[in-house]
């Protein structure tokens, strides 16, 4: 997915979107349809479940954009993305190249108003944000729920490729402690 601008201001954003979205791609295209709905608890998420979760996430952000107003709660939630691959290999390119677009044209602190509800049974706020904390915020949970389906394809032997899942800090901080050692 790159990006048909060049700028070196936004060239992080650029490839922290698109590693998540080669993350995602690679468990989408790695996993059976039968493991990918897998659900192995009673109150556990499947596979299907965390990718539905990231890819709405960034569908939001980008839903919000033209009315500078993110609201990430409000979400149209799609079961299928949950239950069936091509669905979501089929959306995800989509609403990445929309992101990415919307990165080409924007600067990072392009200026946000983000709703979220602080806690169960308190009002909804509202607090400034930018598009460049979205994202980062967006790539940030995308690594979390990779690491979820990361530690879910241990637990079901699918051999995903060893670091997915891995937040940028960490791989930084083992490889000091490799270095220092």
């Amino acid at each position: 997915m790159p990006s048909t601008i060049f700028r070196p201001e936004i060239a992080g954003y650029q490839k922290g979107l698109y590693d998540q979205w080669r993350d995602l791609c690679y468990v989408i295209t790695t996993t059976s349809d039968e493991n990918y709905r897998y659900v192995p608890t009673l109150k556990g998420s499947s596979i299907g479940d965390h990718t539905r979760h990231v890819i709405e996430c960034y569908q939001q952000l980008v839903e919000g954009l033209p009315s500078r107003v993110i609201n990430y709660e409000a979400r149209q939630r799609n079961p299928v993305l949950a239950t069936e691959r091509v669905t979501a290999l089929e959306l995800l390119p989509q609403i990445m190249h929309r992101l990415q677009a919307m990165v080409d044209r924007y600067e990072p602190d392009y200026a946000l108003d983000k709703i979220e509800t602080p806690a169960l049974g308190m009002p909804q706020v509202t607090a400034r944000t930018s598009l460049g904390a979205e994202i980062l915020c967006c790539n940030g949970h995308a690594t979390h729920h990779l690491a979820l389906i990361a530690e879910r394809g241990l637990v079901m032997n699918i051999p995903f490729r060893p670091g997915l899942g891995r937040a940028i800090a960490t791989i930084q901080h083992e490889r000091r402690a490799d270095l220092a050692s």
